[in-house]
């Protein structure tokens, strides 16, 4: 999934469950940046105290497809592994709302964790109907032999190349292995795409984006309902529209100014100024604090910043993602 979904969708969602614009964005803002934090480093504050900051985007890694990154980036924050089957390969493949996923959610609606470990979990979930199938390793299940699309033409070479562009920066990609759903482009994330692929499994594999997109669109909808006891809409009130928003055959923009559209129509609640504004921008947190690399402020006003506690929120949701795999899982990546 991408910044439509991600950011706009789930924005959509909290603000017709009830929940007011200010947490609705950074909620949201949580669920984007785990798809934009590039950071990664220990940096000092300017009372000289270190603070480690999480790469949660495998894009512009420097070594995006070894192992490492793989364990630490693309299994918590973007291929939660479903944990079923005989094999512990099997268990690495990414199953829509995995019981990884679930056992999160419980901490979540106890109330004992906070708006950016929402986000981040939100993307997370998310991404595991975009992305089951596929999983963290580069291995034959994410080697894509054929793609075959219905609604839409694409290139494959194409496909490959813009994919490349995105993580590697370049469209160089004699780097990029068979991990995730790299080798089938952004197909996964396109919400209006129906589409398939032949496996490096030689299985044959149909994906009707718009039937999984709309599944998770209802499933996350539901666990934002239950969040806190804010008065909204039911899922039935929205679903018609939600579906017609991932319909859109487009790009990014066009997909988000869909959604965009429909936060702004004052059809399923009361349009303020912030929805009128809302927007993303991936920088925005990260110039709170940081200039050049070098933290502006000091520990007591770091602590207090949105780009602080993501990266608070996001060790404590790998650690949580951690705790939950059997030894076997960690042991492939060794």
């Amino acid at each position: 999934m991408q910044k439509d979904f991600h950011f706009y969708g789930i924005y959509f969602f909290l603000r017709s469950s009830g929940i007011e614009e200010d947490r609705s964005r950074r909620i949201a803002f949580a669920s984007q940046f785990t798809d934009d934090a590039k950071d990664g480093q220990t940096i000092r504050t300017k009372d000289g105290h270190e603070f480690n900051s999480v790469h949660t985007s495998f894009s512009f890694l420097k070594t995006p497809f070894d192992r490492r990154a793989q364990f630490h980036v693309w299994l918590p924050f973007h291929f939660l592994p479903g944990l079923k089957g005989d094999r512990p390969e099997e268990m690495l493949y990414v199953r829509q709302s995995p019981l990884i996923a679930r056992s999160i959610m419980t901490q979540l609606l106890e109330g004992k964790v906070n708006d950016y470990q929402v986000g981040i979990y939100l993307h997370s979930w998310a991404d595991t109907w975009a992305h089951s199938g596929f999983s963290a390793r580069s291995g034959p299940e994410n080697n894509v032999k054929s793609i075959s699309t219905i609604n839409e033409e694409k290139d494959r070479e194409k496909i490959l190349a813009d994919y490349a562009m995105d993580i590697l920066g370049g469209s160089d990609r004699s780097t990029m292995l068979s991990v995730g759903h790299c080798e089938a482009g952004i197909c996964p994330d396109e919400p209006y795409l129906n589409w398939g692929y032949v496996n490096g499994l030689d299985r044959t594999i149909p994906r009707n984006n718009p039937g999984i997109f709309l599944k998770a669109s209802k499933n996350i909808y539901n666990f934002i309902d239950n969040l806190d006891d804010s008065e909204g809409k039911e899922w039935n009130e929205i679903e018609s529209d939600v579906a017609d928003v991932l319909s859109i055959v487009g790009d990014l923009n066009a997909r988000s100014r869909g959604w965009f559209d429909l936060i702004t129509s004052g059809n399923h609640f009361s349009v303020t100024d912030g929805d009128k504004n809302i927007g993303y921008d991936e920088y925005e947190w990260k110039s709170e604090v940081l200039k050049d690399e070098m933290i502006l402020v000091s520990t007591s006003d770091l602590i207090r910043s949105d780009w602080y506690n993501f990266h608070s929120a996001a060790r404590w949701f790998k650690e949580a993602v951690f705790s939950a795999l059997p030894p076997t899982i960690g042991n492939m990546f060794t």
